[in-house]
């Protein structure tokens, strides 16, 4: 299964809330993380916006993105937060999921707890980045059900329809797309590798921690509420949902012995984080290692998988290529070589 679906959400801001066209542009980026408002027109009493995902390649720094872009037949810059292809692997054992945006791995898993709605999972999740931002989205007294900021679309967790069209209007981004599936209302497991330097002061054992937090508004037709939020907390903490786990190499994976079904999910700048979406970035040997270090990463990875304790209990594999943090030019091998390696490991049993 491939999809290109778009979805762009049309705003109307009033002129009494935000009278000058900064304000309502700034509103909006605070709701609508990785989209871009777009102003349609104005007029005396409003801004009209439609809320898309940017099209110009210099919102990705990255000036190989057109050729990493042709490599996975994706013919448009837009399309890159809509992108992503499902495969079934191990007669149906495995669910694959390849995406440009790292928020479809929250699809993946709708379509597996559908599944199995009562099993305890653990993520294990190597990333540069924690991706435990608060979504768009309000909470509701019912665990696993969020609301648009609207109040007009309900989202339950195990439906995978409706866990992509949050996705796609930009509710659901590549930053914040574990925390709604924590506040699932299950136990849940977390196990987060990195081997960032900002990561080696962080709690590297503890307890994920559920809460909300106010969610802006931008206008009279947005109700106010809360958004579902996940921290980590002291070890022996009460009220935690779930074991949490920081690694800083993933031969640490090795001692790790989870009960439940395992949910692996990677995301590419894990191996080389070059731009970090950031226009003004600096060329750092540890951020940007040259592509015969990252295959021998990928390659180490597949090692330690192999004699992974858990191996047999990984169902779901999800694959962000993350444009804008990983380097384009280094796409299509790096995903050969991974896909290979997951596809050996996984995809016959």
């Amino acid at each position: 299964m491939i999809s290109h679906a778009r979805f762009d959400d049309q705003i109307r801001l009033s002129r009494q809330l935000f009278p000058t066209e900064e304000a309502a542009y700034l509103a909006l980026t605070e709701v609508y993380r990785d989209k871009y408002p777009i102003l349609l027109r104005e007029d005396a009493n409003a801004w009209h916006y439609r809320i898309g995902w940017p099209t110009a390649a210099s919102f990705y720094v990255d000036p190989a993105l057109p050729d990493g872009l042709q490599a996975f037949a994706v013919s448009e810059v837009g399309e890159i937060g809509s992108h992503y292809r499902l495969e079934r692997w191990a007669s149906g054992k495995v669910l694959f999921c390849l995406s440009l945006s790292h928020a479809w791995a929250l699809r993946a898993w709708s379509a597996w707890l559908r599944t199995y709605p009562r099993a305890r999972p653990t993520i294990i999740h190597l990333d540069d980045h924690a991706d435990l931002m608060a979504p768009s989205l309000h909470a509701t007294a019912w665990s696993g059900r969020f609301r648009d900021p609207t109040g007009s679309v309900t989202m339950r967790l195990s439906d995978p329809t409706a866990v992509a069209s949050m996705i796609r209007r930009g509710l659901v981004g590549i930053g914040s797309f574990i925390t709604p599936f924590l506040h699932g209302g299950f136990p849940c497991d977390l196990v987060h590798v990195c081997a960032a330097p900002y990561a080696a002061g962080l709690t590297t054992v503890g307890w994920v921690r559920l809460g909300t937090e106010r969610l802006a508004t931008v206008g009279r037709s947005w109700l106010e509420g809360f958004s579902p939020t996940a921290t980590v907390g002291p070890p022996g903490e009460a009220g935690g949902t779930g074991v949490f786990q920081r690694f800083g190499d993933v031969m640490d994976l090795q001692r790790l012995a989870p009960e439940g079904p395992v949910l692996l999910d990677i995301d590419l700048d894990f191996f080389a984080n070059r731009y970090n979406r950031d226009s003004d970035w600096q060329p750092l040997p540890s951020r940007d290692p040259p592509l015969a270090a990252v295959l021998t990463e990928v390659d180490r990875l597949a090692e330690c998988l192999t004699v992974a304790p858990f191996l047999r209990q990984v169902e779901v594999i999800t694959l962000a290529i993350s444009p804008g943090f990983f380097p384009a030019e280094y796409w299509r091998q790096t995903v050969a070589r991974l896909r290979s390696h997951l596809r050996r490991l996984l995809g016959g049993r």
